[in-house]
């Protein structure tokens, strides 16, 4: 917790009822809310899990958008009053790991790591449950405190099902809470959650995958070798590192190589750690990880979804995912996809274009005949009119290839298929 946190914590605890629940719109003036204990919370979790809906429904008008330092990703930040502590959350990119394959990826592992938020709400689609909860395991392995926030859960109970949150709880470690954010239901038990971890009431300590004999032993190598520096050991969880160091994660590599003074016996352990899990699994160990995480959440996620019977029935878009995100047809499927889209862009886009290069053409000719020859004429219709139309003209195809990007990335297959 920040040392803001520390000084106030017992000034907060118990009390006769004087500081009632105040959340959402931060009554009160600004000498009131400098005194307050304050504690920052990042609110994460995978894209379309209703994240951005939760936080404006928590913040209200009580908001700042910016960007992150050196990239163009928003960085959206408010604070909500509850209970006599200020509580800031800052919106971290929707993401659905903490590999750094893309720059939502980084801007999000980076920003737990260097800026240490006092607590993560982790907001996870309840609709998609097993895969959301990937995200909270790597969340869990960075040491920081968390909170799950089951969202959209009326959609899940408008099928009948049931998502038992305190065996879940008890499965993963960590506490959860059923939300809608759209409707606001469960802000006001999401917020008691985050003070009540404040107050070091309710421990959120998380449990660590286990990942078998062979990558734990592994582990266990590279984790000694990280904690004989301290001050590395202090500013990165290095049991979490281990684990990137094994999946080959670049950002990690490189954490390591700037800032551990036994950085090249670290990598080169880390390389013969890979290469013997390759020889006994005949896998790389970036699979034999991910396979092991998802094991664990399909045994939380089968003792804790309760659903009727004859509701066992796999939903459409799990058959498509399935399909179009196998190992080996996938990546055949991306290059056709990503085909599509070029030839769409382009067979569509380049009639529209020709359609404007020709409008421009018959404008300036128009212009030529209206005008007497001269500089004015060249500069209105060699200049003005033929630059912008040399311009315009690419237009329609720039469009649509933006178009088809954004849908990609918007139904989440762009993250998924890399």
């Amino acid at each position: 917790m920040s040392e803001n946190h520390q000084r106030n914590r017992h000034r907060y605890r118990g009390g006769n009822g004087e500081n009632k629940p105040r959340s959402g719109r931060g009554f009160g003036n600004h000498e009131q809310e400098s005194s307050m204990p304050k504690i920052r919370v990042a609110l994460a979790g995978n894209p379309n899990a209703g994240k951005t809906s939760l936080f404006n429904s928590l913040t209200g008008q009580h908001q700042h958008i910016g960007n992150y330092p050196g990239v163009t990703v928003d960085k959206k930040s408010g604070y909500v009053i509850h209970k006599g502590w200020k509580i800031e959350l800052v919106d971290l990119p929707g993401t659905y790991s903490l590999s750094a394959y893309s720059l939502e990826e980084v801007v999000t592992r980076d920003f737990v790591l260097t800026e240490k938020p006092d607590l993560i709400v982790d907001v996870i689609d309840s609709t998609n449950l097993e895969r959301n909860l990937y995200l909270c395991l790597q969340f869990q392995e960075l040491g920081v405190p968390i909170v799950g926030a089951l969202n959209m859960t009326d959609e899940v109970e408008a099928d009948g099902s049931y998502i038992d949150e305190i065996q879940l709880s008890s499965i993963l470690g960590i506490p959860f809470v059923k939300t809608v954010g759209s409707r606001g239901q469960g802000n006001e038990k999401l917020l008691d959650l985050i003070i009540s971890i404040a107050n070091n009431e309710l421990e959120s300590s998380g449990r660590i995958v286990n990942y078998g004999r062979e990558i734990e032993a592994e582990r266990s190598k590279l984790i000694e070798l990280l904690q004989s520096d301290k001050k590395f050991a202090e500013n990165y969880a290095v049991a979490w590192i281990a684990v990137k160091l094994l999946e080959e994660d670049e950002d990690a590599i490189e954490k390591v190589k700037n800032y551990h003074p036994l950085a090249q016996l670290i990598l080169r352990r880390a390389e013969e750690s890979r290469n013997g899990l390759y020889r006994h699994f005949h896998e790389d160990s970036v699979v034999i990880v991910s396979e092991q995480r998802y094991a664990y959440i399909h045994g939380a996620v089968k003792e804790t979804l309760k659903q009727p019977l004859g509701s066992g029935r796999i939903p459409f878009t799990e058959y498509v995912d399935r399909i179009i995100l196998n190992r080996y047809a996938g990546v055949f499927i991306f290059f056709f996809v990503m085909f599509m889209v070029y030839q769409l862009t382009f067979s569509i886009g380049n009639p529209l274009s020709d359609l404007l290069d020709s409008a421009f053409s018959k404008f300036g000719a128009m212009i030529s005949t209206i005008m007497p020859d001269g500089v004015l004429q060249d500069l209105i219709v060699d200049g003005i009119i033929g630059g912008v139309g040399g311009v315009l003209v690419f237009f329609p195809i720039v469009m649509l290839l933006f178009l088809g990007l954004s849908i990609l990335e918007d139904s989440g297959y762009m993250a998924r298929a890399a």
